[in-house]
């Protein structure tokens, strides 16, 4: 079950038992090693409400590094990210700062803790936001760089050379460049001019974009990834979710990260392949019967059965994951999830748009019982250590504090706030 994935959050000291947080353990902070690092992109179009969909999408497709535009979230919130985050994940904010357009926009990205990856910059334009980071896979090697892209509908067209100059300074910044995001230029349509003189430019600098048949439910594509040729990158899947208009693209990375990383809950086992009934008694030999030795008769046919079993379903290892359990997760809420995953693969299988809503309706379901199951474990928590105001205040802590690596906003917050209250006004 993918929520198994999610290690036990309430860990106690001796004496003290002082609650700690998993995503500040620096002893789960391991370096990965993967050469492969799972990548997935999606325009939110608000996170505010869709925190389970967003953690059961990473924790189902056991994301590495989620890539998210159109956040929505406020300057002044940091709760909300800190929700999107499985255990042992963190994130990088960029809200909208600019007056002109509070509403909407925003990046973010949550990853792994193990993931070395640094907040250089951030850049909003009228309507164009742009995140530049940067992974360091080994010591004194060249990072390799991310430029994440939100260019609203609203923005105006001369941000579109503002944004290719944006990329010619990364390209020459990094050797090695990750370009994604929503663009909202239509790449599909090859004769528009804004699109050839965008496609154009990628040319001149040696990128090569492999353009999506769509990125949106209305057919066009507005999002894209792409990266320099120096940099390794399977080929995206584009897939529809019911949260989101817009499609989610999942691609996987080849990086050399620096500190080996053994997988504690990982673990090989050995298992056989499906075994067909009349295959199996067709193969099978019958041993000779002895009247006077039972024993040599079991013998005989466990021998003549196991290899028999041997030849037409032979044993297979594979690499499983060893996962340990929410302590608000109930075997109720396994089941309805269960439910949801096999009513989107009969959606997925089918396409039609009954399957889909059904798949909807079951997830909406499934969400208020983990929203309830959460709020009543949390309740209770904070209950039972009412008296103890130490306990207490590591529970609320580990529940609203913020990543040490969280990049800081230049705004003071006094001035944050007030914009915040005259804006909403």
């Amino acid at each position: 079950d993918p929520h198994n994935s999610t290690p036990n959050r309430r860990k106690f000291r001796h004496k003290t038992k002082k609650f700690i947080n998993p995503r500040h353990n620096k002893q789960n902070q391991q370096p990965d090693t993967r050469n492969n690092i799972s990548c997935l992109y999606s325009n939110s179009h608000s996170v505010n409400n869709k925190t389970i969909e967003i953690t059961e999408t990473i924790k189902d497709l056991n994301i590495d590094i989620m890539f998210i535009t159109e956040s929505w979230i406020q300057q002044i919130d940091t709760t909300t990210p800190l929700q999107l985050c499985p255990a042992d994940y963190t994130f990088i904010n960029s809200p909208r700062t600019n007056n002109r357009f509070t509403k909407g926009g925003g990046l973010l990205i949550i990853y792994k803790n193990s993931i070395p990856i640094k907040h250089i910059s951030s850049i909003q334009q009228n309507g164009l936001e742009i995140m530049i980071c940067e992974i360091q896979e080994k010591p004194n090697t060249t990072p390799m760089g991310i430029m994440l892209i939100y260019n609203s509908t609203s923005s105006r067209h001369d941000n579109d050379e503002t944004l290719l100059d944006q990329i010619t300074n990364s390209t020459s910044n990094y050797h090695r460049l990750l370009i994604l995001g929503d663009i909202n230029i239509h790449l599909e349509n090859t004769s528009n001019p804004r699109t050839k003189n965008f496609l154009n430019h990628l040319e001149q600098l040696h990128i090569h974009p492999k353009i999506p048949a769509a990125t949106h439910k209305q057919g066009h594509s507005l999002d894209l990834i792409t990266t320099t040729n120096n940099l390794k990158c399977s080929e995206t899947k584009w897939f529809e979710v019911h949260w989101t208009d817009h499609f989610l693209g999942q691609f996987l990375l080849k990086l050399d990260l620096q500190t080996p990383h053994h997988h504690p809950n990982r673990q090989t086992i050995t298992t056989r392949g499906k075994i067909d009934a009349t295959t199996f008694w067709d193969e099978i030999t019958l041993p000779e019967h002895s009247k006077e030795h039972p024993e040599v008769n079991i013998n005989n046919w466990n021998s003549a059965l196991t290899s028999t079993l041997d030849a037409v379903a032979p044993l297979r290892s594979k690499q499983i994951l060893i996962t340990r359990r929410e302590s608000w997760y109930s075997k109720s809420l396994q089941k309805q999830k269960q439910t949801c995953r096999k009513l989107e693969r009969k959606w997925r299988k089918s396409q039609l748009q009954l399957d889909k809503d059904h798949w909807k309706t079951q997830f909406n379901i499934y969400k208020n019982m983990v929203t309830t199951a959460k709020r009543d474990y949390h309740g209770k928590l904070i209950v039972d250590h009412t008296p103890n105001q130490n306990i207490l205040f590591n529970i609320f802590k580990s529940l609203t504090s913020s990543p040490k690596n969280m990049p800081i906003n230049d705004t003071p917050t006094a001035q944050t706030l007030a914009d915040y209250f005259e804006n909403k006004i």
